[in-house]
């Protein structure tokens, strides 16, 4: 019989523990390496199982199997795919679809293939190079037999010796015919990595990047660059070597980064297992817990100091106590014999107790909440049933609204039919069967309560992994209550008490915006699409509702990808105005009607100079910031190649921040420019002087003039001028605090002089040495020294003429220091220029100034004459 509780004086929302376990869905994949015996038929034990579907880890992967020179498939030792039948373990596959049935977190299991000294890679090679790829060949009849009999999802890439690109991607191209997906576990030689990527496209969904061992010091952002991929689409893994929160530690800093998931190594091969179902709950909840942490909005514990000396057998009651945060004070009624105190015992090290003795008898515990839970808000508590004596006797949780109405309420009661099963009650159901919420006598149990939407809501018990979904009245959850009660018959054994603990409000974190182009990005294209990628945290997305504002315009957007991973994109039409900055807005909506927004600005490259960037621009710790493109700026393009005969102009001021070392000889920065990813030429300061300096093909170059030591904060001008020569090295001065009153022919410090093949199609800002930073600001490329700031040069001029008899003197200046320039005389004005004739030649000295004498003939009674500057 249901025992009816109806007559319960209170009903509050209870809050539950959340722990990293099937009840905390995300978008973020925590993949585990199923090393050792863990994923085989001999070590998926029931435990283990059980351990899989509550550990919180989405992914599990099969480590590892290995391609024979035959093609058979082999893993632990033993043959598991032979021309095209599967001959392994005959229970394998309905172990591994135990691991995946509800309710368990798992929910895909991927083969590796591969590893440290083995050979499968260079077999299949082999094998395609021999037999090809079609449905015909042993490798795509035991892909084909693996697949049916295991149910996988995946194969998991783990070359470590062959990398061969072609190989591996026929090897994608089947298993994408199959309907497996492929992923890749990289390690070193991203060049490879990112080619079978790039062939593959989407048939690669995860790159499972290897951050220990010999991956040690990988970094995902790096990888991500490298690979043409957003850093969201890497998954670095650790190992549980230190067997401490080094884990976390690097979890945190890879999501810091903008990685949205992660996973285990087990380290311990020899274990059995080499991970349990204790440490796979504490290492996957690692994993949610740095890329989708939540905000504590309540927090208490019945070991909380406001507590003390509150013990048996009713000190707790009449209330008044409020410990911890987020609650308002307690509040305790008894009727007739029972009480309410702390116990010595529980997951603080003490818990609060309800108990009853007479028939007719209750106590209740009401928590009122600060504030009304919201949805994505969930509710967490521990529970201990103890002694239910008869069916009389019920211990319940309860919501309520404000006013102290039931919104839901769970129950368990004494010699229940079936205690593997209990109780709820709300707006919709009366006495619900919770399936699998067990009776578990002495044992604290963790559940949670999670408001998804104003009215509906999941109700889990993270022990067992079971939940269910309901709706609650139109009000809002304003409290919790916890009930002890007995009906006409008494209890008189003792033992019987409802023991609570850990109370706790959870607010989902917001999901996550990775976004093109990204935030301060400069040297944009003007048609570049515009997209943003948004990872959900445990709040699934709305697919059909986003929005796009481009310089505060609407546009319409094109919305694709999963609950999970929203892709929400628009491409410019017309395109964008060129040198502006432009500011995008993506709004989205989780399936709680919660909106989430995301504005970020970007800058679109130069169609023609002058190109300025008035900064200012911080960069550090050797991450180049890319402010000039071929592909972005139209005015740099392929104008400054080989065949280039252009002059080009830069001007930036800059300074050091940090430098590191005493003598600042090691650090170095600047603007430099680059070929793809050569570097060409630096102004600023190389890493091996201590003043400020040139870099040459990436060897230190020489100091800049006048010789001036690097000294932090303290800033500087430089101004470069190339000269670019049809299939000659470009030609550079570089001025160092240049006057800007004068020309650069007047400059009062002479340049230094640089002859180099800089030919480039990007310029970088940089900085390196530890973490040493540098700011940069007025950034200016120009076709002219006016562009850049400086005086228009005087044009060269004849000062004076005097004649002596048969000869002739002439005098010029503001020619260029040590320039050439021609003497041209005629007798007729008329004459084209390219019909005078040169009369003598020369080079203006270090002042641009010349002097020169001819000699005039009698005969000549009229002569004209024009100096030409080159």
């Amino acid at each position: 019989m249901k025992q009816k509780i109806s007559w319960l004086m209170v009903g509050l929302l209870v809050l539950l523990q959340l722990v990293a376990g099937p009840s905390r869905a995300s978008a973020a994949t925590a993949m585990i390496f199923c090393n050792g015996n863990m994923g085989s038929a001999s070590g998926l034990t029931s435990s283990q199982i059980s351990g899989f579907q509550a550990s919180g880890f989405t992914t599990m992967v099969l480590f590892a199997m290995s391609v024979s020179t035959n093609g058979s498939f082999i893993y632990g030792g033993q043959t598991i795919c032979s021309n095209g039948v599967y001959v392994g373990p005959s229970n394998w596959g309905s172990l591994l679809s135990q691991c995946l049935k509800a309710p368990s977190s798992v929910t895909r299991i991927e083969m590796c293939l591969g590893g440290a000294g083995d050979t499968s890679w260079a077999n299949i090679k082999n094998l395609i190079a021999a037999n090809g790829t079609n449905s015909s060949t042993v490798l795509y009849q035991n892909l084909g037999a693996l697949k049916n009999a295991l149910g996988i999802n995946a194969i998991d890439s783990d070359d470590e010796s062959t990398y061969d690109s072609g190989s591996a991607i026929n090897f994608g191209l089947m298993c994408s015919a199959l309907g497996l997906k492929m992923t890749l576990c990289p390690y070193t030689d991203s060049s490879y990595w990112a080619a079978v990527k790039s062939d593959l496209g989407s048939e690669v969904d995860y790159i499972y990047l290897q951050c220990y061992s010999g991956g040690v010091g990988n970094d995902p952002a790096s990888w991500a660059s490298s690979m043409g991929v957003p850093v969201s689409q890497i998954v670095p893994g650790y190992w549980d070597y230190e067997r401490n929160a080094t884990f976390l530690t690097n979890m945190m800093t890879w999501a810091g980064e903008g990685c949205t998931s992660g996973f285990l190594w087990p380290s311990c091969t020899g274990c059995s297992p080499p991970a349990g179902p204790s440490e796979m709950l504490q290492y996957a909840g690692w994993i949610m817990t740095a890329f989708y942490p939540e905000t504590t909005n309540a927090y208490d514990l019945a070991a909380n100091s406001a507590y003390t000396g509150d013990g048996p057998p009713n000190k707790l009651s009449p209330g008044g106590q409020n410990g911890g945060f987020g609650f308002g004070a307690w509040t305790f009624t008894v009727q007739n014999t029972g009480g309410a105190f702390i116990q010595t015992n529980g997951p603080s090290g003490d818990s609060f107790d309800l108990w009853n003795t007479s028939a007719n008898s209750s106590t209740v515990a009401v928590r009122p909440f600060s504030s009304p839970l919201v949805p994505g808000q969930s509710f967490s508590v521990q529970l201990r049933l103890n002694s239910l004596d008869n069916s009389g006797t019920t211990n319940a949780l309860i919501f309520q609204d404000a006013s102290g109405n039931t919104l839901f309420s769970y129950w368990h009661y004494g010699f229940e039919a079936n205690a593997n099963n209990g109780w709820y009650r709300d707006a919709t159901t009366n006495d619900g069967v919770a399936v699998n919420f067990q009776y578990a006598y002495q044992q604290f149990e963790s559940f949670t309560f999670t408001l998804n939407s104003p009215k509906n809501y999941t109700f889990t018990d993270n022990s067992t992994g079971a939940s269910f979904t309901g709706t609650i009245s139109n009000s809002q959850i304003a409290r919790v209550a916890f009930f002890r009660g007995n009906g006409s018959s008494g209890t008189t054994s003792g033992g019987d008490d409802f023991q609570f603990d850990v109370l706790q409000i959870l607010s989902a974190s917001p999901p996550t915006f990775s976004v093109t182009p990204p935030q301060g990005a400069l040297s944009v294209p003007v048609a570049n699409s515009i997209v943003a990628q948004v990872a959900a945290s445990r709040v699934g997305l709305n697919t059909s509702v986003a929005s796009i504002t481009v310089d505060g315009s609407p546009v319409t957007p094109i919305i694709g990808g999963s609950s999970s991973l929203l892709t929400v994109s628009y491409t410019p039409s017309p395109v964008l105005s060129a040198g502006s900055v432009h500011t995008a807005q993506v709004v989205v909506q989780d399936d709680n009607e919660v909106s989430y927004t995301n504005t970020w600005s970007f800058t679109t490259g130069f169609s023609s100079l002058p190109a300025v960037l008035a900064g200012p621009f911080t960069v550090s710790n050797s991450v180049d910031l890319t402010i000039f493109t071929a592909a972005g700026d139209p005015w740099l393009g392929s104008n400054y190649l080989s065949t280039s005969s252009q002059t080009l102009y830069a001007r930036f001021s800059m300074g050091f921040d940090t430098t590191n070392d005493t003598s600042s000889i090691y650090t170095w920065g600047g603007m430099d420019f680059f070929q793809g990813s050569d570097e060409k030429l630096l102004f600023g300061k190389n890493g091996g002087s201590p003043n400020w300096s040139t870099a040459i093909d990436g060897a230190n170059g020489p100091d800049l003039s006048p010789a001036v030591t690097v000294v932090p904060h303290d800033w500087h001008t430089i101004v470069v001028q190339v000269n670019f020569e049809d299939g000659s090295p470009a030609n550079e001065s570089v001025w160092l605090d240049p006057d800007f009153a004068q020309p650069l022919a007047n400059q009062p410090q002479a340049p230094v002089t640089l002859s180099d093949d800089n030919t480039f199609d990007n310029i970088r800002l940089r900085c390196g040495f530890n973490d040493a930073s540098t700011t940069f600001s007025n950034i200016v490329m120009a076709a002219t020294p006016a562009q850049v700031g400086l005086q228009p040069a005087s044009p060269p001029r004849i000062m004076n003429i005097n004649l002596s008899g048969t000869s002739l003197s002439i005098s010029a200046t503001n020619g260029a220091a040590g320039g050439s320039w021609t003497l041209l005389q005629s007798t007729n004005l008329a004459l084209t220029l390219g019909q005078w004739q040169t009369n003598c030649a020369g080079n203006f000295d270090s002042s641009g100034n010349l002097s020169t004498s001819i000699t005039n003939t009698a005969t000549n009674r009229q002569e004209f004459y024009i100096l030409k500057v080159h």
